[in-house]
């Protein structure tokens, strides 16, 4: 599965790698939601990876909050996953000029702060890649 990019000025960028379901056969309809992930940040001269879990509910809490800014008006709206590896922030201006910020949470409290500024124009691909993997890894599976 292609990653879900989230870009930003200058080449920076928020990567987030759907790896398939954490369980293959899970033990009750609970576990069947939840996803292996590896989530990326390209700052330039800052980079961090980690691998985390995510759930299907979070793609699309964020896609509900990526096509609330993507909105003709100027949007503030806010992501956490529910095993808060990763959190945004997005805000965008009445000219649709965007700024991102997010922190991504490892182990033992270590945490990478960042910043991605852009347009709502850098989301188009975002969207469809998000929507390309609700699709692939539905809430509940068939059995």
């Amino acid at each position: 599965m292609n990653p879900i990019i989230l870009r930003g000025e200058f080449g920076r960028t928020l990567s987030i790698s759907i790896l398939g379901y954490l369980y293959e056969q899970p033990l009750d309809s609970m576990d069947d939601c939840w996803l292996r992930a590896s989530i990326a940040v390209d700052l330039g001269a800052f980079q961090g990876r980690m691998d985390a879990t995510l759930s299907t509910y979070d793609l699309t809490s964020l896609l509900d909050v990526l096509e609330k800014t993507c909105a003709d008006a100027p949007a503030v709206a806010s992501f956490q996953a529910e095993e808060e590896a990763l959190s945004l922030r997005l805000e965008q201006d009445q000219a649709g000029r965007t700024v991102v910020t997010g922190v991504l949470r490892g182990d033992e409290g270590n945490a990478l702060s960042f910043c991605l500024k852009g347009d709502r124009t850098f989301f188009g691909d975002t969207l469809t890649a998000l929507r390309r993997a609700i699709h692939a890894f539905p809430a509940k599976r068939e059995a």
